[in-house]
């Protein structure tokens, strides 16, 4: 399964992108929303997981833009809370944009190993082959981490 990976934090990203990949998933990685974005655009990912809280583009509004753009795609929204927004607020705030699932931070690998089992059926993988950029399907994720 293609996995793109957002988050500003360098560790999270390099941490799950090691999990993932020891799973057997094709991995990319973006610091924010907005290289999410150019990344999904780019090469389409089957699931994409999220930080909620980032900068330049956090994830809240990365949700909504992947739901008008990639309606198809599966979302797992992940946050450990801020003083501005706690944990509970921040996972019912994500379920309203449309995730699929949400996480608390830090992460417990078996519960995300559900999460992805859950959102991972026949018709997600092929959700983004609606996308007008479909074609590009077949190329490998690209590696930033």
């Amino acid at each position: 399964m293609r996995i793109l990976v957002v988050d500003d934090d360098a560790v999270t990203l390099c941490f799950l992108e090691a999990l993932l990949c020891s799973w057997g998933h094709e991995v990319a990685t973006a610091d924010n929303g907005r290289t999410c974005m150019t990344c999904q655009r780019t090469t389409p990912a089957d699931v994409v997981i999220t930080d909620i809280i980032m900068p330049e583009q956090d994830g809240l509004a990365t949700i909504a833009q992947l739901r008008r753009e990639f309606p198809g795609v599966k979302v797992i929204a992940m946050s450990g809370g801020t003083p501005v927004m706690d944990m509970e607020s921040a996972i019912r705030t994500a379920h309203l944009m449309g995730a699929d699932a949400v996480l608390p931070k830090p992460l417990d690998t078996d519960i995300l190993r559900g999460a992805l089992s859950a959102v991972s059926t026949p018709r997600v993988l092929a959700a983004t082959a609606s996308h007008p950029d479909a074609h590009t399907l077949a190329m490998p994720l690209p590696k930033l981490c």
